[in-house]
């Protein structure tokens, strides 16, 4: 899935869950334009499922919502983009493996989907159905979502991971899961982090 200039978003590869937001389930070999009347500014895909920020500041998702990463009502496919009643002026999207982050103007993050290994950072599992805003005495920077466990960087430049670690995955010395944010402690020396990014397991 690609993003141009003008907005317009391409999609092409895999469509078994209307995942390409195309209106069907046909595989794409080529990019195909999505039909849609907004001006998109950012684009965030899962492992089938989609995001998309308008420039309005609305958010528009599509494909599988068996885990409500979507933040719609129904829990079916969506092979279209549908819009995501009560999220407004949101400045950014991001999808983890089966669930879904946005922020909005205020800097408050929002989380939805998929959580059996507290990749939300909330302890409550396994699924969180509607967008919920994500409370932590944190000032969250950046979000850098894998499959099951996530990476935040703070903006005075910590980072932070939450999930599942058992391969030791989130880099804090131990090998088991962490719901609520763990700070990667060997990260201190390090004055500034200029980029970080999460595998998908």
């Amino acid at each position: 899935m690609t993003l141009d200039h003008q907005g317009v978003i391409w999609s092409f590869g895999r469509n078994g869950c209307g995942s390409l937001g195309l209106g069907d389930r046909t595989n794409r070999l080529v990019p195909t334009r999505i039909i849609h009347n907004s001006k998109f500014q950012q684009i965030s895909t899962g492992v089938f499922h989609a995001l998309a920020l308008d420039s309005d500041g609305q958010v528009w998702s599509f494909g599988s919502n068996f885990y409500h990463q979507l933040g719609l009502v129904h829990s079916g496919d969506h092979i279209v983009p549908g819009h995501i009643q009560g999220m407004n002026y949101i400045t950014g999207v991001w999808c983890g493996g089966y669930c879904s982050f946005l922020k909005d103007c205020d800097e408050t993050f929002w989380i939805f989907g998929h959580n059996i290994s507290g990749q939300l950072g909330i302890p409550e599992r396994p699924i969180i159905h509607t967008p919920r805003a994500l409370n932590m005495p944190l000032a969250i920077n950046k979000i850098i979502p894998g499959g099951l466990f996530t990476m935040f960087v703070t903006t005075d430049n910590k980072s932070y991971a939450c999930g599942q670690n058992r391969f030791g995955q989130l880099g804090v010395g131990l090998e088991s899961p962490f719901e609520n944010l763990r700070l990667i402690e060997d990260f201190n020396f390090c004055k500034s982090i200029s980029r970080i990014k999460s595998a998908t397991s």
